[in-house]
């Protein structure tokens, strides 16, 4: 786990690669943070319960990705299996990271039921930040996914595990990271270097994870 987190940071972006379309709107999406950070109040809690819906927006286009698979021996009924062992799966993982992330970092909104803590979200914007998520994800799926025909060449168990991966390893980071600034009062040069760093964990996934399509002979995009 080690060797593979630091590898995490021996990655580096071209400028051809940053220019992609499925990029920009990865870091345009990923920039609304700063704004929660430098003009709407978000601390640390904010940023990390946004990371982890982000989780969600991730399983949602996981499912989609799943059932546009055309390589399935068995059958759409063993795909549909497939479908539903990786939601339940992949939600109690999720539902398991969502109540580590607000009772550790939450300051005793998860004690104060679902409706207090939906008030905080809404009242700090973050619905807003979730629908820029949607939309880059999916400008990925569309581009990336369908129009380059990465499904073609993709099966359900690749399918399947790519969020784990990607998940495991930016939130661990994330979340010592989050600790460190938590600890200091979330500072705002803090929080800034906080989705620093999760923007560029974010691309170097993004751009492994189609450059190895694009090894396999699938047209750049």
């Amino acid at each position: 786990m080690k060797k593979h987190l630091l590898r995490s940071f021996d990655f580096r972006f071209g400028r051809a690669s940053l220019l992609k379309p499925s990029v920009l709107a990865l870091c345009a999406a990923n920039l609304y943070p700063l704004v929660g950070v430098l003009f709407l109040g978000w601390n640390a809690f904010y940023l990390l319960l946004l990371f982890w819906m982000e989780n969600i927006v991730i399983g949602f286009y996981t499912v989609i990705k799943m059932l546009l698979v055309p390589r399935v021996k068995s059958g759409g009924v063993a795909k549909l299996a497939m479908v539903s062992f990786f939601c339940i799966h992949y939600g109690m993982f999720t539902l398991v990271h969502g109540i580590f992330v607000i009772t550790v970092f939450g300051a005793g909104f998860g004690e104060q039921g679902t409706e207090t803590l939906w008030q905080r979200i809404v009242s700090y914007q973050l619905p807003w930040a979730v629908l820029a998520l949607l939309a880059s994800h999916g400008v990925s799926l569309f581009l990336n996914y369908i129009q380059r025909g990465e499904y073609k060449l993709s099966t359900l168990n690749e399918v399947m595990q790519q969020p784990y991966s990607r998940v495991v390893i930016l939130h661990l980071t994330i979340i010592f990271g989050g600790f460190f600034v938590a600890m200091l009062g979330s500072p705002v040069v803090g929080l800034i270097i906080l989705i620093a760093l999760k923007i560029a964990l974010d691309l170097r996934a993004h751009l492994q994870e189609h450059d190895k399509y694009t090894a396999l002979g699938v047209t750049k995009e």
